[in-house]
């Protein structure tokens, strides 16, 4: 505490050589394995052979993971602490695939086909599980074509997921506290359950940043299991080269494994029906000494889960269009996605939270491209669509364009919503017999992220939302260069 460093910030060298320093950490990861098929068309049916398939898969993962010395010591202020992060998972596996021929050549059936697979798996780190697939395939006439599939798949947790040392960061108790000035709010039930908790209604005091604490799961967490259907409709007209398909897809995931989010928690907690017995209330600890920390939300419990349930639903459409001409060849791209619904339900006896439509999971995102080839030249341009989206069915006061917020003691109204947004790319090739040079510029109009205000209920960085849609770096040139040996 010398003076150079209260005025100024001045450190001798030994003060700075004592908190500020350099180190680094490794991390191995090893993945073996080994991988045997054998197919072949088994007989002949009336509408051609049934082809099969049989193998098996061997592998072993192993994860190594060694912080710094410093940070295993928790001696980085302010920031991240980790422990080391060791474990491996060994995995025994054997698959089958038939494809039956069923009709070829006959009215409304110019071919039909159905393809059976299925896959039995065993982990080490929880045991056996089996998936399977029943795929539809069905040529009406040469011009349209209708798939169709249902099957049954699974992801068992990473290692990184199971086998995580503990780690620690920090969040402000702005961004982790629901019940600051819960006597502004008009959510009821989160009025009503701040109350039970003690907190007074004006309680707004910014605090210490509480601990959040993130583990893996090993021995806790199950494989997530999902379910899915699939059909699609695929026209290929006669006159054009043209190709357009259109599918709808529905997948249901069971025991997903995820973080749920040290702000979620905290946040569904006060507004379940069950509180205080709701699961989520023990998974972070409010201080009730009466202390200097009185009321603050002292540590969360963020590791990884099995979130009970999610639901995904929505249309698939792509279409593609090539035309050769004397000079040159032509061909355009274009697939939308739309959710219809999008639900995760986080224990089976809460209410499921909608999904789409929320800031960084758009309803509707898309993509066009054309693309002109001449001889060894290739240009292309790209334009990537995402739809807007909007937090406000999530304001928790009703009737107002932003979202309401205190600031200085008073109300302030942030954006909640973002407009749709577009970015454009352009690139040109050139290939010669072992070189190729690609040149090429992203973002050509500069576009930036949407504008996004903290109180938004979205992830922002800055004055922008933290969604992968979105580009931050602005107007980028690119030059590749590549040789074939």
């Amino acid at each position: 505490f010398t003076d150079a460093f209260i005025s100024n910030g001045q450190l001798t060298a030994e003060e700075a050589a004592f908190i500020n320093g350099y180190e680094e950490g490794s991390t191995t990861y090893v993945h073996q394995y080994v991988e045997g098929v054998i197919s072949g068309d088994l007989f002949d049916l009336p509408a051609g052979p049934v082809g099969a398939a049989l193998g098996f898969h061997m592998r072993k993962e192993e994860i190594d993971d060694q912080p710094g010395e410093q940070q295993q010591a928790g001696n980085l202020w302010g920031q991240t602490a980790a422990g080391r992060t060791r474990g491996s998972d060994t995995v025994k596996e054997l698959f089958a695939e038939v494809e039956l021929p069923l009709l070829r050549d006959v009215p409304m059936f110019e071919s039909l086909s159905v393809n059976l697979s299925g896959r039995l798996s065993d982990y080490d780190s929880y045991g056996e599980n089996s998936t399977y697939k029943v795929g539809l395939n069905w040529r009406i006439t040469p011009e349209f074509r209708i798939r169709a599939s249902q099957g049954t798949s699974f992801r068992a947790p990473a290692l990184y997921e199971l086998f995580l040392a503990n780690q620690t960061s920090f969040l402000g108790q702005a961004n982790v506290d629901p019940c600051r000035n819960w006597g502004t709010s008009t959510n009821q039930r989160l009025r009503d359950n701040c109350a039970a908790d003690g907190v007074p209604d004006n309680y707004n005091d910014p605090g210490s940043s509480a601990l959040i604490t993130t583990g893996g799961g090993v021995g806790i967490l199950e494989p997530e299991t999902a379910e899915a259907v699939s059909v699609g409709l695929i026209w290929t007209p006669t006159f054009a080269d043209l190709n357009i398909a259109l599918d709808y897809f529905q997948i249901d995931v069971d025991n997903q494994v995820a973080q749920f989010g040290a702000g979620n928690i905290v946040s569904a907690c006060y507004n379940s029906d069950d509180y205080p017995t709701d699961p989520l209330c023990t998974l972070f600890v409010r201080d009730k000494t009466g202390g200097p920390r009185n009321n603050q939300i002292l540590s969360v419990n963020d590791s990884y889960v099995n979130i009970s349930r999610q639901s995904n639903k929505g249309l698939d459409l792509n279409v593609r269009y090539t035309r050769e001409f004397s000079f040159m060849d032509l061909t355009i791209a274009a697939r939308v996605s739309h959710i219809l619904d999008w639900t995760q339900q986080v224990f089976t006896a809460s209410a499921p939270t909608i999904l789409n439509s929320r800031i960084g999971s758009p309803e509707t995102v898309g993509e066009l491209s054309f693309r002109f080839d001449r001889g060894d030249w290739t240009v292309f341009y790209g334009i990537d669509y995402v739809g807007p989206a909007d937090n406000q069915p999530f304001n928790t006061t009703p009737g107002q364009e932003g979202g309401a917020t205190v600031f200085l003691g008073q109300a302030a109204y942030v954006e909640r919503g973002v407009d749709e947004y577009l970015n454009h790319a352009v690139s040109i090739r050139k290939r010669f017999d072992k070189w190729t040079f690609q040149a090429g510029i992203q973002n050509i109009f500069d576009e930036n992220p949407p504008y996004l205000g903290i109180g938004s209920g979205a992830t922002v960085i800055g004055n922008t939302p933290l969604a992968s849609q979105y580009d931050w770096n602005g107007r980028t040139a690119f030059v590749n260069v590549s040789r074939t040996f």
